[in-house]
Formats: C-alpha cells, structure tokens, sequence
C-alpha cells in the first residue's frame, strides 16, 4: 500500500499518492503535470510547470510565489482570500514572485514546491503538514490555511491542495460552493 507523498514514474509520467479526505476512502494517483525537476536553487525548475495562464499583478499587489490568485473584472491578478465568492475564484497559483505592474504567471492541477511556507499559510510554520487539507485562507489575501472559516457568513471553504511531503503540495483547486460555470446558484 503506497503512502502519501509516494511518487512514481510511469511512462514517463511523474505521479503522485494523495488522499484529501480519508473519511472518503482510499487515496489515489494523482498525475503531476510538470513531471518536475529541480533546478538545485531551493525550488522547482517552474520552466518545466504547465502555464495556464499569465497577468499583470493588480494595484493590490505583490504576490509572492506560492500564493493563491483570482483575476479581477480587468483581468489583473489579485490575492486571493475566501471572504466573497469574486475574490476566491482561484485561477491558479502564482509560480514567481512579482509586483505591482509586472507580469505573473500561475498553474493549476499539478505538483509544486512550496518552499516558502511560512510566508504564504496563516499557519506560518517553515514546512508544510503532510497528509493535511490545505483550504484559501479568509484571513490572509493569497494564502493557503488548514483551519478553513466555516462558521462566518458569506466565507466560502475553497479546498485548494494537499501537502504531499513537507515542501511539495499536489494542487488540486475546487470550485467555490455554489460557482456553477461562474455564477451562482440558489442552494
């Protein structure tokens, strides 16, 4: 039986052991994109990432790699943070650090190295908690959480990942509640 975190490469295909939620059932493969390699600089070579999509940071801005983005009504990439269902329709996470005016690059679906956790979780340790659920935090714009705000009003519980090992997280971004092909429906 393979453990969480497990990688294997099947026709040269990198995959790796998740199980979001063990209440449900057993864990699965789950195909890495970027079929990663390290570019011995402390991260992930993101040149070998899948691009999804590309934007200028907005005016409310920076945004550090690692963090979770939505693009605003004009199309700039803004932090993410789950407190209306607009700022937490997440495109992707931000593969490098930029600024205000300058361009960032996210992806989606796939395994990343997030080496900066402390700057990027509400929890702040320096390494991620393998196994566990991580969720777009209400709290802190762009970051991930493991203790999701269920309990507030108009809050939205975005699952966003699972730490795979203590710097690797398989991204899995799901749709906000109640966001059926962008809009809304009545419950």
């Amino acid at each position: 039986m393979p453990s969480i975190g497990d990688v294997k490469t099947v026709f040269g295909r990198t995959y790796v052991y998740v199980n979001p939620n063990q209440a449900l059932g057993p864990g699965t493969w789950l195909l890495s994109d970027n079929d990663e390699t390290n570019s011995g600089t402390g991260g992930t070579d993101t040149s070998t990432m899948p691009i999804y999509g590309q934007a200028v940071v907005s005016i409310h801005g920076p945004i550090t790699r690692g963090m979770l983005i939505y693009l605003n009504t004009a199309g700039e990439a803004v932090p993410a943070i789950a407190t209306s269902l607009e700022s937490s329709r997440i495109v992707g996470v931000a593969m490098e650090s930029a600024n205000v005016g300058q361009v960032t690059e996210f992806t989606q679906n796939t395994v990343m190295d997030i080496f900066n956790s402390s700057s990027i979780t509400d929890e702040g340790s320096a390494t991620l908690e393998v196994g566990k659920s991580y969720y777009l935090s209400s709290i802190n714009p762009g970051f991930w959480t493991t203790v999701p705000d269920a309990n507030t009003s108009g809050y939205l519980v975005i699952q966003c990942g699972t730490a795979v090992n203590h710097n690797y997280m398989a991204i899995d971004i799901e749709p906000a509640a109640g966001d059926v092909d962008g809009g809304v429906y009545a419950a």
